[in-house]
Protein backbone atom coordinates (compact mmCIF):
# COMPACT_ATOMS: atom_id res chain seq x y z
CA UNK A 1 0.00 0.00 0.00
CA UNK A 2 0.93 3.34 -0.40
CA UNK A 3 2.71 5.45 2.06
CA UNK A 4 3.57 1.86 4.22
CA UNK A 5 7.07 1.73 5.37
CA UNK A 6 9.73 -0.89 4.26
CA UNK A 7 11.98 -2.45 5.92
CA UNK A 8 14.97 -0.77 4.06
CA UNK A 9 14.05 2.64 5.84
CA UNK A 10 12.24 4.45 3.02
CA UNK A 11 8.55 4.92 1.90
CA UNK A 12 7.09 2.63 -0.80
CA UNK A 13 5.90 4.87 -2.88
CA UNK A 14 8.85 6.46 -4.17
CA UNK A 15 9.18 7.92 -7.31
CA UNK A 16 12.22 7.63 -9.82
CA UNK A 17 14.07 11.22 -10.21
CA UNK A 18 13.40 11.98 -6.50
CA UNK A 19 17.14 12.71 -6.41
CA UNK A 20 16.75 15.12 -9.62
CA UNK A 21 13.81 17.05 -8.15
CA UNK A 22 16.11 17.32 -4.86
CA UNK A 23 19.30 18.67 -6.88
CA UNK A 24 17.27 20.88 -9.11
CA UNK A 25 15.88 22.88 -6.37
CA UNK A 26 18.96 22.97 -4.28
CA UNK A 27 20.46 24.09 -7.51
CA UNK A 28 18.02 26.63 -7.96
CA UNK A 29 18.47 27.96 -4.19
CA UNK A 30 22.24 28.33 -4.33
CA UNK A 31 21.46 30.54 -7.58
CA UNK A 32 18.76 33.05 -5.86
CA UNK A 33 21.12 33.74 -3.28
CA UNK A 34 24.25 34.11 -5.72
CA UNK A 35 22.20 36.87 -7.24
CA UNK A 36 21.04 38.30 -4.01
CA UNK A 37 24.87 38.55 -2.53
CA UNK A 38 26.19 39.80 -6.29
CA UNK A 39 22.75 42.36 -6.23
CA UNK A 40 24.07 44.22 -3.15
CA UNK A 41 26.69 46.94 -3.69
CA UNK A 42 29.69 45.57 -1.41
CA UNK A 43 31.62 48.93 -1.61
CA UNK A 44 31.86 51.46 1.09
CA UNK A 45 33.09 54.55 -0.82
CA UNK A 46 30.99 57.71 0.54
CA UNK A 47 27.48 58.62 -1.29
CA UNK A 48 28.54 61.34 -3.99
CA UNK A 49 26.84 64.98 -2.53
CA UNK A 50 24.07 66.33 -4.32
CA UNK A 51 23.76 69.90 -3.70
CA UNK A 52 20.30 71.66 -4.80
CA UNK A 53 20.24 75.64 -4.60
CA UNK A 54 17.17 76.61 -2.21
CA UNK A 55 15.46 80.12 -3.44
CA UNK A 56 12.81 82.17 -2.05
CA UNK A 57 9.58 81.91 -2.55
CA UNK A 58 9.07 84.81 -5.04
CA UNK A 59 7.37 88.32 -3.54
CA UNK A 60 3.96 88.92 -4.65
CA UNK A 61 3.93 92.23 -6.39
CA UNK A 62 1.43 94.21 -4.76
CA UNK A 63 -2.00 94.54 -7.05
CA UNK A 64 -2.08 97.57 -8.95
CA UNK A 65 -4.50 100.12 -8.11
CA UNK A 66 -7.24 99.29 -10.61
CA UNK A 67 -7.58 102.06 -13.86
CA UNK A 68 -9.94 104.90 -12.55
CA UNK A 69 -13.20 105.78 -14.87
CA UNK A 70 -12.40 107.97 -17.81
CA UNK A 71 -14.93 110.68 -17.53
CA UNK A 72 -17.07 111.99 -20.50
CA UNK A 73 -15.53 115.15 -22.21
CA UNK A 74 -17.46 118.46 -20.29
CA UNK A 75 -19.79 119.53 -23.48
CA UNK A 76 -18.88 123.38 -24.50
CA UNK A 77 -21.07 125.56 -24.07
CA UNK A 78 -22.96 126.87 -27.89
CA UNK A 79 -22.05 130.43 -28.13
CA UNK A 80 -18.63 131.05 -27.16
CA UNK A 81 -17.12 134.60 -26.75
CA UNK A 82 -15.30 136.24 -29.59
CA UNK A 83 -12.19 136.17 -29.23
CA UNK A 84 -9.95 139.69 -29.53
CA UNK A 85 -8.43 139.90 -33.57
CA UNK A 86 -4.92 139.34 -33.35
CA UNK A 87 -2.64 142.18 -34.21
CA UNK A 88 -1.13 141.93 -37.52
CA UNK A 89 2.57 141.47 -37.83
CA UNK A 90 5.13 144.14 -38.64
CA UNK A 91 5.48 142.54 -42.18
CA UNK A 92 1.43 143.27 -42.68
CA UNK A 93 1.88 146.52 -41.22
CA UNK A 94 4.75 147.18 -43.89
CA UNK A 95 3.26 145.48 -46.69
CA UNK A 96 -0.09 147.96 -46.17
CA UNK A 97 2.08 151.11 -45.83
CA UNK A 98 3.34 150.20 -49.25
CA UNK A 99 -0.01 150.00 -51.21
CA UNK A 100 -1.10 152.96 -49.08
CA UNK A 101 2.10 154.54 -50.61
CA UNK A 102 1.57 153.15 -54.62
CA UNK A 103 -1.71 153.68 -54.67
CA UNK A 104 -1.24 157.55 -53.57
CA UNK A 105 1.38 157.61 -56.12
CA UNK A 106 -1.09 156.14 -58.25
CA UNK A 107 -3.58 158.71 -57.60
CA UNK A 108 -0.69 161.83 -57.56
CA UNK A 109 0.31 161.13 -61.05
CA UNK A 110 -3.65 160.91 -62.17
CA UNK A 111 -4.30 164.68 -61.12
CA UNK A 112 -0.64 165.51 -62.82
CA UNK A 113 -2.08 163.72 -65.96
CA UNK A 114 -5.80 165.12 -65.85
CA UNK A 115 -4.04 169.02 -65.37
CA UNK A 116 -1.68 168.67 -68.44
CA UNK A 117 -4.91 167.49 -70.31
CA UNK A 118 -7.07 170.30 -69.20
CA UNK A 119 -3.56 172.79 -70.23
CA UNK A 120 -3.35 171.09 -73.53
CA UNK A 121 -7.33 171.52 -73.92
CA UNK A 122 -7.20 174.98 -72.83
CA UNK A 123 -4.35 175.82 -74.87
CA UNK A 124 -5.65 173.84 -78.01
CA UNK A 125 -9.58 175.72 -77.29
CA UNK A 126 -7.47 179.11 -77.43
CA UNK A 127 -5.60 178.34 -80.27
CA UNK A 128 -8.83 177.62 -82.19
CA UNK A 129 -10.38 181.10 -80.82
CA UNK A 130 -7.48 182.40 -82.44
CA UNK A 131 -7.58 181.37 -85.70
CA UNK A 132 -11.31 181.41 -85.85
CA UNK A 133 -10.81 185.41 -85.21
CA UNK A 134 -7.95 185.41 -87.80
CA UNK A 135 -10.21 183.71 -90.33
CA UNK A 136 -13.19 185.90 -89.34
CA UNK A 137 -10.89 189.00 -89.70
Amino acid sequence: MKGERRAGGGYAGRTPGGKLALFLAILVHVAFIAVLIWSIRWQSRPPEVITAELYAPPVRAPRPDPIPAIEPPKPTPRFEPKAEPLPLPERRDAELALKAKQEEDKRQRERVENEKRERDKKAADEKRAADEKKKAD
